[in-house]
This record gives structure tokens, C-alpha cells and sequence, in this order.
């Protein structure tokens, strides 16, 4: 029982209470500002107070809407906080707290008991002993105990009979909680809220669902030691955090009830559920408008397990662990907790390298089991011959005894592993996903293993075609240079050319970094090289050479988007080979709604004459080019006409458009139509492309304005006209007006 008896050791509240600003105001004596009864004191609160309250039994009370400390003179002493109590009269909550108040507001070192509850919306009983509406205090260090609201009433249903929590998020953190019922969580009910509910103590509540917690919300449960509560412990109906905890001789002992689908659960991970007579349940499943319950056994899943704990003595309440209780260093391996936290008793929350199951930390002599770090998952682009690593030399002994090491194969294609001390070699021979198991042993213990994944792979080669050539007379020979081709692994490689398009000629040798090959006749050759080593292919990648006199090449740009005002084509990229004639062109319209084309007969020509409807429609345009008398083939560009976009307009900040930088464009917040206003510090300006859209709404309209309607196509039209072959990030923010 001594360690029993240090819960809540002093030092932690030192951190908690001190405050060289707040003004301390005791009850009913021990300062200058002295006050009959707690609910006097807080009422003259001011934020940042302090009220030390002497051992004694009072009245309830509740908190003022500012957040102040209510405190024992001792919270850290536990026969003061057992004889500091505040007793209820059955008639309300014991402690009730004011909407808005903050984690900034500490409750703690009290005995709360005899809370009769408060009525809520007519048909709930809400908060026997503690009750926190759109409130989110800290409740640390308390005993909430003997606090009863009717059950079974048809129409008032009790929910929360220690604590209930509505649109909260309260830090309740450890206390001793027990001997409270009600309908729905008999010690602790939370509805839509994130509470965080660790290192507690909940023994010998009751309820027909959750005896100890009715979670609706997306809070956090960890940490927690439940004994003997029936007849269930948890109810869950949203994805609740339920992490470390030792659920522990209900009459069947359910872990939790949870409505709806299961899934795997990553978030019931790490828990000890546990009846004597073996009858423990890892959890219910319940789905379906029937509520049909579906027993689901985890263990072994997530880190549970249905084992005994092994209590010091839980006859008489003692809840802390045995020295072979196997909830010791069972908790989580991911970081739950950190380093600066403390268990119910004020000692550490982590202590020999791991988290125990349940509210206190074992702190006993005895052989801690080792910890396996197998190392980091690795990807590994393969190089010929290469060995890949396995580091497990991070594994440590909580005693500090030496280590073995016994690396296991798991999973992918067979090796041969090669162990020195902490570190495993192997050399893969094939691509692929490789796991390895790590056992530690410190010369009594195993450790629990440590798995690894090493995923092989290898980077495709780059193939290298060299560079096209324009010769105005047919050579005899020519060579084609692949020669720079590479693999990122170094491997060697293995080449394959073929001829794409012109006249048929033979290759030297299609398999040579530099094959030749003789052209027959004038004309444009193309021919295309992938490169290959051990694993896989590069892409293609194709050269040309333009031999002799041969046509023009025509090219009418990229695809344009227009909106409301005229657009130019781009036909500047035609080019002739080897000719230094300048080239003639000729536009025409062959498909869409009817436009004006003018000039036809010059590179960049204008479109106009066509309207936006409430469709996109497609104009398609065709462009030949002359040379030396000869004609090219046909080239075709497309231009989107986009829907019109009514009274929306967007403007650009800094132009001319700068294809180098990214662009941002920023409409206005809540009703979207102020983006015309706004402006933008000089270094946006100097660092992206800024567009701001506006939205001008019609007072006259008997129909919604749409909001954003527009500024899409506004700004797809804008980037075709400044830049067709923009590909810079473009970030869309919206700017609230108030």
C-alpha cells in the first residue's frame, strides 16, 4: 500500500500551481483573502487565480466562465485529498464547469462524491460528480467516487455518473475513480468532444453500457487501469484512441463495444483484457439496426493480449504491478507518450525503455527483456553485386547486459545472410520485397521481435540517341551515337536501335552504341534507341536527321483555350531543313463553330468572331507551310472555347508573365466576391505570377450567385494566351474578408 499512498506526489503539482501573477485566495483560512465556502471564492476569481482549500467537507460548486486553479493545499499528498471533500447533495453536480473555460483550468486534490446530476434538454441526467458543457478544464489528481444517478427511468436517461462531458475536451488525468453508476457511462460519459482520459484508476462502476466510459466522440483513452467494473467497461461508437490499458475481472470481461465496422483497429492496440474464469472478450462488434454483437478476440492483434495482470493487491485496491505481471514494458513502441510525462503516482511515465500497460509504472528490481530495433525500412536501388545492409545495433538492454543477435528471413526471394554482431549482409539476386525478423537476447531473455522491410529495386537506364543532324547534301555515311547512354547504377548495357520513319535503309549492327548506316535518297530519317541492363528498359528516346533537299515541317502550337476576347495562333515553330528560303503559310478553319481567321498567310494569325455559350465547344485549325517549292504535310491545333463565366473577372498583379516562376492566384473569402481588392506584399510579386478574381453580383437576380463561378476558366484562358507550355506549380488560395 506505500506506493498506493504516493499518488500524486507533490513535486508534480509544484509545476502545475506555481504562478509569480495569481492572486491565491484560501478557503476557509491560510492567507490574506480568506472565504467561508469554495463557491465564494471562485465567484471572486479573476483569470489566473488560485483558490488552496484547507481538508474539510463542502458544498458543490461551479466554475466562473475564467480559468483559474481550485486546488487541495495538498494535491500531492493523499490523506489530504481524501479529506478535502466536496460532498453533493444528490440534488445537482457536485463540481460544475462554465462554457469556454480551457485546459488553462486545473481541478485538482479533492474527494468528489454524492452528485445527484444535471438535467440536459429535458430527457438526459448528465454528470453525477463532474459535469463540463463545451468546456475543456484539466481534472488531475482527484478521487470522484459514490456519485449515483438513477437508472432504468423511461424518461430521463443518466449519462456520465462521475464525469460527463458534452462538446469538451477535458485532460482528465490521475485519478481514482470509482463505486459511480448511471445508464450510460457509469463513471465517465464524452459526446462529441476530444478528451484525453490517461493514467487513471476505475474500479467497481457500473451501467447497462460502458461502466466505465461511453465515448461518442474522437478522444483519446490511455493509460488506464479498469478492475472489477460490470457489467462491460467500454462503449465506443466513433474512432476513439483506446491504447494501454488493462481492462481487468468484469463478469465477462468485455475490452469494448464498439458500433459499426472494425476494420483492423489500429486504434484498440496494446491492451490487457482479462477475466478469471477465461471468459474475457476483446471486444464486441455491433452493426446493423438490430445491434447484433459480434464477439471479436484480438489478441495477439496490435500489440493485446488477455493475460492476468498481476496486481500488488487488487482486494484492497492496490492496482500497481507485480513484478512478473506481464502488462510491464507491454505498452506501445510509437511514441504515445513522451519522456516528461508521469504515471498516477508522479513517477515517469516511461521508465527501462518502455510504457507499461495501465496507470503506474513498474519501478521493481527484476530482468527487463531487451529491445529489437531490426532498423529502418529501406528501399534500395540495386547495383550489380551489391550487399545490402541489416543495422540492428540500435537494440538495447534496459539493464544493460550484452546482446546476441538472431536474424530470421521472413518474407521475399531466398538469401544467404551473413551476421556480424548486430549487423546482417545479404546480396539479393532478384528485384523485389525482402523482410527480416530481429530477436535480441541479453543471456536470459528474449526480447519481443523487430521486424525490417527492404524493398529491391533498380532504376531504369537512360537511353541516349545522340543528336539529329540537317545536311543539305545526302552523305554517304552516317553514324548514330548512343554512346552516352547510362545506367544510374553503373551497370552494363545493352543496346537496341530500329528505324522509325523514312527511307528503309540496313543498320550496321542494331546492338552497337554506334551503329552506320547508308541513305539511299534525300528525305527525313528517324530512328529510335532503348537501352536495357540486368533489370529493365529504359524509355525510347528517337533521333532525326533531315538529308538532302526535303518538305518543310509544319507546326500550328500547342492547344489553345479561349474565353471572350480573341486569340493568336502559333504556327512559328514550322521550320525547312536545310533551306534557307523563307516559308509561306497557310492557314485555314476545318471544324467548329465558324470564327474569323486573319491573316491566313503569316505564322501567328488572330481568331475572333466566336461566342461563349454554356458549353465547351472545339474549333480545330489547319496549317500548311512552303519551301523551295515544296509543301509540307497538314499540322492541326486545337482551341477550346470554355463556358462563359457571367459577371466573374480576374486580373494579373505583375505582368508581363514570367514562364519561369509559379503562379498564385487568390480570390476573396466568404462570399468570394472581394479578390479584386486585394493586394500582395513585394515579395509574392517578385516571386510568382499573381492573378486575383472578382465576382460582381447582379442585385437584380432572383436566383443564387454562384461563388467561384468563373475564375477557372478565366484563369485557364489567361495561362493559354501568356504561356501554352506553362508547367509551373499554380496555387489557388482563397482570402477570408472578415
Amino acid at each position: 500500500m506505500k506506493r498506493m499512498l504516493r499518488i500524486f506526489m507533490s513535486v508534480i503539482w509544484l509545476a502545475y500551481l506555481a504562478s509569480a501573477s495569481a492572486v491565491e485566495r484560501f478557503v476557509p483560512y491560510g492567507g490574506t483573502l480568506n472565504y467561508s465556502n469554495i463557491q465564494a471564492a471562485v465567484t471572486a476569481s479573476q483569470a489566473g487565480d488560485i483558490v488552496r482549500v484547507q481538508p474539510g467537507t463542502y458544498s458543490a460548486f461551479t466554475f466562473r466562465n475564467v480559468d483559474i486553479t481550485v486546488t487541495s493545499i495538498a494535491p500531492g499528498d493523499s490523506n489530504v485529498v481524501q479529506t478535502t471533500i466536496i460532498q453533493g447533495d444528490g440534488t445537482r453536480s457536485t463540481v460544475s464547469f462554465a462554457v469556454g473555460q480551457t485546459t488553462n483550468t486545473l481541478f485538482t486534490g479533492f474527494t468528489v462524491r454524492g452528485g445527484g446530476g444535471t438535467v440536459y434538454l429535458t430527457s438526459y441526467l448528465v454528470g453525477g460528480g463532474i459535469y463540463c458543457l463545451q468546456s475543456s478544464p484539466r481534472i488531475v489528481g482527484n478521487i470522484i467516487e459514490e456519485n449515483h444517478l438513477p437508472m432504468g427511468s423511461t424518461n430521463l436517461f443518466s449519462l456520465g455518473g462521475a464525469i460527463s462531458c458534452w462538446e469538451a475536451s477535458p485532460r482528465i488525468e490521475r485519478n481514482i475513480i470509482r463505486n459511480n453508476s448511471a445508464d450510460f457511462g457509469g463513471a465517465i460519459l464524452s459526446l462529441a468532444g476530444k478528451p484525453l482520459i490517461q493514467d487513471n484508476w476505475f474500479y467497481t462502476n457500473s451501467a447497462s453500457a460502458g461502466a466505465v466510459a461511453y465515448l461518442s466522440d474522437t478522444g483519446t483513452f490511455l493509460n488506464n487501469t479498469l478492475w472489477e467494473n460490470l457489467p462491460d467497461n467500454l462503449y465506443v461508437d466513433s474512432t476513439t484512441l483506446v491504447a494501454n490499458n488493462i481492462i481487468a475481472n468484469s463478469s465477462i470481461a468485455t475490452g469494448m463495444t464498439v458500433f459499426g465496422g472494425s476494420g483492423d483497429l489500429p486504434w484498440f492496440q496494446n491492451n490487457d483484457v482479462w477475466e478469471e474464469s477465461g471468459t474475457q472478450i476483446q471486444l464486441f462488434i455491433e452493426s446493423g439496426t438490430n445491434f447484433v454483437a459480434i464477439a471479436t478476440n484480438l489478441t495477439g492483434v496490435n500489440g493485446n493480449i488477455s493475460a492476468d495482470p498481476l496486481f500488488v493487491n487488487a482486494t484492497n485496491a492496490d492496482l500497481n504491478l507485480f513484478m512478473t505481471s506481464p502488462c510491464i514494458n507491454a505498452g506501445d513502441f510509437i511514441g504515445l507518450r513522451s519522456t516528461n510525462e508521469v504515471d498516477i503516482t508522479g513517477a515517469s511515465r516511461i521508465f527501462a525503455l518502455r510504457v507499461d500497460m495501465g496507470a503506474s509504472e513498474f519501478r521493481g528490481v527484476r530482468n527487463f527483456p531487451p529491445l529489437a530495433n531490426a532498423g529502418p525500412d529501406q528501399t534500395i536501388n540495386l547495383k550489380p553485386g551489391q550487399a545490402v545492409t541489416l543495422n540492428g545495433t540500435n537494440s538495447i538492454d534496459p539493464d544493460g547486459d550484452a546482446l546476441t543477435f538472431k536474424w530470421l528471413q521472413t518474407m521475399g526471394p531466398a538469401v544467404e545472410l551473413f551476421v556480424t554482431n548486430g549487423q546482417a549482409l545479404f546480396i539479393p539476386a532478384l528485384l523485389g520485397e525482402y523482410r527480416f525478423q530481429l530477436i535480441v537476447n541479453d543471456g536470459v531473455l528474449d526480447s519481443t521481435p523487430d521486424h525490417v522491410r527492404i524493398v529491391v529495386t533498380n532504376l531504369p537506364p537512360i537511353a541516349s540517341a545522340g543528336f539529329g543532324r540537317n545536311l543539305p547534301i545526302v552523305p554517304e555515311v552516317l553514324v548514330l551515337d548512343g554512346s552516352h547512354s547510362l545506367d544510374p547504377e553503373g551497370a552494363p548495357l545493352e543496346y537496341q536501335w530500329q528505324q522509325i520513319a523514312g527511307p528503309l535503309v540496313a543498320l550496321s549492327d542494331s546492338t552497337s552504341p554506334r551503329p552506320s548506316f547508308r541513305p539511299v535518297e534525300a528525305g527525313k530519317y528517324e530512328f529510335e534507341l532503348t537501352v536495357q541492363d540486368e533489370f529493365s528498359t529504359s524509355p525510347p528516346e528517337r533521333v532525326r536527321f533531315y538529308l538532302g533537299q526535303v518538305p518543310p515541317v509544319a507546326n500550328a502550337g500547342l492547344t489553345r483555350y479561349a474565353g471572350r476576347v480573341q486569340i493568336i495562333l502559333d504556327g512559328s515553330g514550322s521550320f525547312a531543313p536545310n533551306s534557307t528560303a523563307p516559308l509561306e503559310y497557310s492557314w485555314r478553319q476545318i471544324s467548329g463553330p465558324t470564327a474569323i481567321l486573319t491573316p491566313t498567310n503569316i505564322a501567328r494569325p488572330t481568331v475572333r468572331g466566336f461566342a461563349q455559350t454554356t458549353a465547351v465547344r472545339e474549333m480545330q485549325f489547319e496549317l500548311v507551310v512552303r519551301a523551295d517549292g515544296l509543301t509540307s504535310d497538314p499540322a492541326i491545333v486545337k482551341v477550346i472555347i470554355v463556358p462563359t463565366w457571367n459577371n466573374a473577372t480576374i486580373s494579373h498583379l505583375n505582368p508581363p508573365f514570367n514562364t519561369n516562376r509559379p503562379t498564385v492566384f487568390a480570390f476573396g473569402g466568404g462570399n468570394c466576391d472581394t479578390g479584386g481588392s486585394i493586394s500582395c506584399p513585394s515579395s509574392w510579386l517578385a516571386a510568382a505570377n499573381v492573378f486575383t478574381g472578382s465576382y460582381s453580383r447582379d442585385s437584380s437576380s432572383t436566383t443564387s450567385d454562384p461563388r467561384y463561378f468563373g475564375y477557372g476558366e478565366q484563369l485557364i484562358v489567361a495561362l493559354s494566351a501568356a504561356a501554352p507550355a506553362y508547367d509551373q506549380t499554380i496555387q489557388t488560395m482563397g482570402f477570408s474578408t472578415g
